[in-house]
């Protein structure tokens, strides 16, 4: 969706807060490809095409304790 705002949009404080945003999704996540999280899926051609926040998982899970 940001990609479709104007560059002073993207660029601007709401560009830099969700790359904050996304820079501490992916600093507390891990890549999932094998979906370890959702076993009862089965990956389609639909899944490769989600974005990579789809297929990541929490570094440390919660149940974990």
């Amino acid at each position: 969706m940001m990609e479709a705002l104007p560059a002073a949009a993207r660029e601007g404080a709401l560009g830099k807060l969700l790359a904050e945003l996304d820079a501490r999704f992916d600093a507390a996540s891990v890549p999932d490809p094998e979906g370890s999280l959702r076993p009862g899926v089965r990956p389609t051609k639909d899944h490769a095409q989600l974005p990579h926040r789809w297929c990541r998982k929490p570094l440390r899970t919660p149940w974990d304790g």
